[in-house]
């Protein structure tokens, strides 16, 4: 399966999330871990009805994980980071003062990186109500591992924050 078709199902799969009843979204919002999730029925009837294939359902429990901590929009995962959480951090100063990024890069496995990654997350939508690309930030973190690790970083750390929605770029991660 290519990255660009796992996008689409994942961006499928949040559509489907979206239009879930508030109890079943509650449900799947008291899950912390993707260990949790797939002990919940409302998890595999999601992906289910979202077509997901059998042999990726259960590395998804770690996108769906992190569905409650912000909306869908259409930029990629680190330069709406940059974007909304450290629009106010000048670049210089962006090493260190981006300590929730360092160690969310340093997440050595997918659980790590989704304990880590709800709480950018969060922060980011909260102080932007602006969604992430939920396509390509699932593939990423289904994905996970040095590459996109780079992929991120590169993106996080030279993005320039803009004020203006309509000059907003989405990035590819290949």
């Amino acid at each position: 399966m290519t990255r660009e078709d796992l996008a689409t199902i994942i961006s499928k799969v949040r559509a489907r999330y979206d239009a879930l009843e508030p109890g079943a979204k509650a449900t799947l919002r008291r899950c912390s871990t993707a260990n949790e999730l797939s002990a919940e029925g409302v998890f595999w009837r999601l992906v289910d009805d979202a077509g997901v294939p059998e042999g990726e359902r259960w590395r998804m429990a770690h996108v769906v994980a992190c569905f409650d901590a912000a909306g869908a929009g259409g930029e990629s995962f680190a330069s709406w980071l940059r974007r909304t959480a450290y629009h106010d951090v000048k670049s210089a100063d962006l090493p260190t003062r981006a300590v929730r990024v360092r160690r969310l890069l340093a997440s050595r496995d997918r659980d790590e990186l989704v304990h880590q990654l709800r709480k950018l997350l969060k922060h980011g939508f909260q102080a932007s109500r602006r969604g992430v690309d939920w396509g390509s930030l699932g593939a990423d973190i289904m994905f996970w591992g040095d590459r996109v690790r780079r992929n991120w970083a590169q993106d996080f750390f030279t993005s320039r924050p803009t004020t203006d929605a309509s000059n907003l770029t989405e990035t590819t991660h290949a």
